[in-house]
């Protein structure tokens, strides 16, 4: 026999009220349990903060070990960027009688040094009296007369030429002192000059021209 037939129809209508009023109940306490309401705040209260002063350190026991005694600072420099050292009294280290002896014996007298070879002046080659003979007589000067002894001075090269010629003595006349140089230049030859390796080198060679009219 089934439950709901034993039921009067007054009370169906109260029962089925009451499990519709339970049903709504139950649906907003899940839907109200559910939710979260935040409030947002414009203006938070500030963030204070105390200052604690920490306990003071408790001082080091002393250390009873002796330590090593450090070494005397090295003598700073004045303004003037000296340093100033002070020195005692200066204690010779030799006798202070007699006289004083030298302990190592004086060096020999420095030899000169021998050249290797002996220097040698420029020598002519062949005979100087016929570097210029009568035939070179200027005319002009042999009809006027004018004869004399010129002194020359010749410049000798490396190679044994004339490089120069000087008078160092005039005849007292231009033409003869003038013929004199010109013909010696170009016809003096000479073996030159040597030096102390043996090497040939430049030098000088001097002598005289005597123009005398012949008889």
């Amino acid at each position: 026999m089934s439950y709901s037939r034993t039921i009067r129809p007054a009370n169906r209508i109260g029962t089925a009220a009451a499990v519709g009023a339970l049903h709504v109940a139950a649906f907003y306490a899940v839907v109200t349990g559910l939710t979260v309401a935040f409030v947002p705040t414009d203006d938070p209260p500030p963030i204070t903060a105390t200052n604690t002063p920490l306990p003071k350190p408790l001082p080091k026991p002393a250390d009873h070990h002796p330590r090593e005694q450090k070494p005397d600072p090295l003598p700073q420099p004045t303004p003037t960027g000296e340093t100033v050292i002070q020195l005692g009294p200066l204690q010779p280290p030799w006798p202070t009688g007699g006289e004083l002896k030298p302990t190592d014996p004086p060096l020999p007298p420095r030899q000169p040094v021998k050249p290797l070879f002996t220097p040698k002046a420029a020598r002519p080659l062949g005979q100087p009296g016929q570097w210029v003979g009568e035939s070179d007589y200027p005319t002009g000067e042999l009809r006027l007369g004018h004869a004399g002894a010129v002194g020359f001075s010749l410049a000798v090269g490396a190679s044994g030429h004339v490089t120069g010629c000087t008078v160092t003595r005039s005849s007292g006349y231009p033409v003869l002192d003038e013929t004199t140089c010109r013909l010696i230049a170009r016809r003096a030859r000479f073996e030159p000059a040597r030096d102390e390796q043996g090497l040939p080198v430049s030098g000088q060679f001097a002598s005289t021209v005597r123009w005398q009219i012949p008889d």
